[in-house]
């Protein structure tokens, strides 16, 4: 794990611990080694009529640079996984 990347998770709706868990680890290893700090929300709308009630995102700030992704998908690891292919390439593209 980098010690010089933070990140926070922030959760709403119904996210478990494990999803909370598996959102930080997911962008640890897609920012391996770049530092900075990242904030992820992940959320679970009340909504069951909703296709992909669950939200991920996630704004990275590294140096001068800000990142903002965002992923929506019926399961919040779901959304961790999108999220996380999301960032890979945003990050990498520059």
């Amino acid at each position: 794990m980098n010690e010089d990347l933070k990140v926070e998770v922030v959760t709403s709706g119904g996210v478990s611990a494990g999803d909370a868990e598996h959102a930080g680890t997911a962008i640890r290893d897609v920012l391996a080694g770049s530092g900075g700090s990242a904030t992820v929300t992940l959320s679970v709308l009340a909504d069951p009529e909703l296709p992909r009630p669950s939200v991920a995102q996630a704004t990275v700030e590294q140096g001068p640079r800000r990142v903002r992704v965002q992923a929506a998908a019926a399961s919040p690891r779901e959304a961790v996984e999108l999220l996380r292919r999301r960032l890979a390439v945003r990050t990498s593209a520059t």
